[in-house]
């Protein structure tokens, strides 16, 4: 007969005591924190504290003393002088002076 009184008893009672308890009470403690309680310490820090001191200097700084000096300055010094100062003495002389006197 012990059968009957267990059937007599409302169905909540026949649950085991865990399913009673609410969803949230079910959960470990960690899922009851927010989200950024559970972020390691470094991922709260903003974005700029994460990056190496390297990366807090401006672009400038990061460049080698060669990269910081105006361009003309990187050319070799032959570079630098006009371009008919380039060409060799026979290039600055008339076309009428290249041709072989024979032609003349």
């Amino acid at each position: 007969m012990a059968t009957k009184t267990v059937a007599k008893k409302p169905a909540a009672a026949k649950k085991p005591a865990a399913a009673k308890k609410p969803a949230a009470a079910k959960k470990p403690a960690a899922a009851k924190k927010p989200a950024a309680a559970k972020k390691p310490a470094a991922a709260k820090k903003p974005a700029a504290a994460k990056k190496p001191a390297a990366a807090k200097k401006p672009a400038a700084a990061k460049k080698p003393a060669a990269a910081k000096k105006p361009a003309a300055a990187k050319k070799p010094a032959a570079a630098k002088k006009p371009t008919a100062a380039k060409k060799p003495a026979a290039a600055k002389k008339p076309t009428a002076a290249k041709k072989p006197a024979a032609k003349k």
